[in-house]
């Protein structure tokens, strides 16, 4: 069952063009899975945009979900979908934008940062480790970008070599046990329990030996899915995943509908969908009569706090090459130093001359 109301659809023209792709787990009377296409606004509120109730995660049924999406949000030719590290998911998508009859011309795959922070954590085992990767992930500047992944990469290699030091000790220690418990075996009052039975902690795992570092676990995975510094053209606008990493639970359309039937469902999630653009509407005309708010209130406090934090930075004009005017490029140069470090600015101008026409 697929379905997507109509004042969403037409809420979406006015957003980013990013579509974050959930799954959930139904736990009342049916046994199935909810997937949501989630959308944010410009006050980053998040209302789905598309439901859909299937049988299970698989990858014939997340592109059975996409394609019903696709033909849904016909207006958007630009769309990027942001969705989870999953195998059968990332299929569908590969699937989607490989086929010819899409309609989505430019569409995008990106992978949601708290999704693949997970799979840091449960691989590498360390909060700490975690928050850098999430840091990573959002890193706007490349040459910072760089800095945390050579620590990243000094950190992991430390923890994976203390946990295979500590894994071979223990297994060291398995080993005594196993060989006492084989002599016991053989004596001759213990004849007839000879057969060894080994343990599964004997066997050690290859995937720990190949992943020694942070640069091997993150090698296969290209960088423009998950880090922001590497997003070709900005298609996800910022948008990583943190903000609708637990939209089930604290989404103010969706907490709570996972465990009622199939109609009240839907019947819950256009109520509440109701309210929040009755909500919107008055805010928005509240703000509109404001005279002294130009930007929807997150935008506002972004763009203050850079506007703070140029107060400290000091410009300096070192030189302009003015030799070449017309038809070449002018190369001024600045320098400009804030309270920790200092960056050289190179602002060049092409100027040229337009034909004229009869």
């Amino acid at each position: 069952m697929f379905w997507a109301f109509g004042q969403c659809l037409q809420a979406f023209r006015t957003c980013r063009p990013v579509l974050c792709i959930k799954g959930t787990p139904l736990c009342g009377k049916y046994q199935g899975m909810l997937l949501t296409a989630v959308a944010l606004d410009a006050n980053d509120f998040s209302f789905p945009v598309a439901c859909a109730v299937v049988e299970g995660e698989t990858k014939e049924s997340w592109l059975w979900f996409l394609r019903n999406l696709e033909r849904a949000v016909v207006h958007q030719s630009a769309v990027c979908i942001i969705h989870d590290y999953k195998r059968d998911l990332i299929n569908a998508m590969k699937d989607l934008l490989n086929s010819r009859e899409r309609q989505w011309c430019r569409a995008e795959s990106r992978w949601c940062m708290e999704d693949l922070a997970e799979n840091f954590f449960a691989y590498f085992g360390d909060k700490k480790l975690a928050m850098m990767f999430k840091k990573l992930c959002q890193q706007k500047r490349r040459y910072k970008f760089g800095k945390i992944w050579k620590e990243l990469d000094k950190l992991t290699s430390t923890y994976m070599a203390e946990k295979e030091h500590g894994a071979s000790e223990e297994m060291q220690q398995e080993s005594v046990e196993h060989d006492v418990a084989e002599l016991v075996a053989q004596s001759p009052c213990n004849q007839h329990d000879s057969v060894g039975n080994m343990k599964e902690g004997d066997h050690a795992d290859d995937s720990n030996r190949k992943i020694a570092k942070f640069s091997d676990w993150i090698n296969q995975k290209p960088k423009k899915k998950w880090s922001l510094a590497y997003d070709s053209d900005g298609a996800r606008y910022g948008i990583m995943g943190r903000d609708i990493a637990d939209v089930y639970k604290n989404d103010h359309v969706l907490k709570g509908i996972a465990c009622l039937p199939l109609s009240a469902i839907v019947e819950v999630t256009f109520l509440r969908l109701v309210k929040y653009f009755e909500n919107t509407s008055a805010t928005a005309n509240k703000a509109i009569g404001n005279p002294s708010i130009n930007f929807p209130e997150p935008v506002q406090v972004d763009m203050n706090s850079k506007m703070q934090k140029s107060e400290t930075h000091r410009r300096m004009y070192t030189y302009a090459n003015e030799k070449n005017y017309l038809g070449k490029v002018v190369d001024r140069k600045f320098t400009v130093k804030g309270r920790k470090r200092e960056v050289t600015v190179h602002l060049k101008t092409d100027y040229t001359l337009r034909p004229q026409h009869e």
